[in-house]
């Protein structure tokens, strides 16, 4: 999309504010929240999936950071058994006495700590898809491990679901296991045509044709949240330039 800036254009006042946090309660967003609440509330194990770029993980994070007992744990495909479970213990503030434990020390320490609680809490595992067979095998050890008040959230693109579906057709051993222990799998789709138009005027976007046209090309809403934070990167530098002529 070709577009020479203009001023005119913008909430000034808003769009340069485009670093400030802004959560919107789409349909995407509610989905996700309310199914965070489900998990944390009866303690169950839920899956969620999304394509990459809908929204899940701004969810996600907005329900841990507001929520007291949630924990958020990110997967990354680089991470061994060991280190994704020292890294849930890291995020958990558990100390890292444990550098040297086996595995199985680490996950009955795991759901030592998370099942001393008096209330619920809840685990939330983003890019849960990035997770390697081990892994996800030794989730099924985690679950076992922890009692009536622990809630899970595993969150991916589709193919987490397709991939232990995969694996349980290839009788992979403790992939049927963690399978049965999901009670729901939850699908989300990106926020609608009308929510993302909303973002675009959030964040200070005052002309509707640029708004369509954004809305128009957008493939998903990080895609349209990338477009907007960039124009709020030239209403900064525009604001900039303006102080910085001499008045006369």
């Amino acid at each position: 999309m070709k577009y020479n800036f203009d001023p005119n254009d913008f909430d000034m006042e808003k769009i340069i504010k485009i670093k400030d946090e802004l959560h919107l309660e789409t349909s995407t967003f509610l989905t996700i929240t309310n199914a965070c609440e489900d998990a944390l509330a009866y303690s169950s194990m839920i899956g969620i999936l999304g394509d990459t770029g809908n929204g899940k993980t701004n969810a996600l994070k907005y329900f841990s950071r507001n929520r007291s007992n949630v924990y958020y744990v990110r997967g990354l495909k680089s991470m061994t058994a060991k280190s994704f479970f020292l890294h849930i213990m890291e995020v958990l503030g558990i100390r890292n006495r444990y550098t040297d434990a086996n595995l199985y020390n680490l996950i009955r320490s795991i759901g030592y700590y998370l099942n001393s609680f008096e209330s619920n809490v809840l685990l939330v595992l983003d890019e849960a898809g990035r997770l390697s067979d081990s892994i996800l095998m030794h989730c099924h050890d985690l679950r076992n491990e922890t009692n009536e008040n622990v809630g899970i959230i595993f969150a991916s693109p589709h193919y987490l679901k397709l991939s232990l579906e995969k694996l349980i057709k290839a009788n992979v051993r403790g992939i049927p296991e963690l399978y049965g222990r999901f009670e729901l799998w939850i699908e989300v789709e990106a926020p609608l045509v009308d929510e993302q138009a909303q973002y675009c005027i959030h964040r200070g976007i005052k002309n509707r044709a640029l708004i369509e046209a954004l809305v128009f090309e957008n493939q998903s809403f990080r895609s349209l949240v990338s477009k907007v934070r960039n124009f709020g990167k030239k209403a900064i530098r525009y604001k900039k330039r303006s102080q910085d002529v001499p008045e006369g």
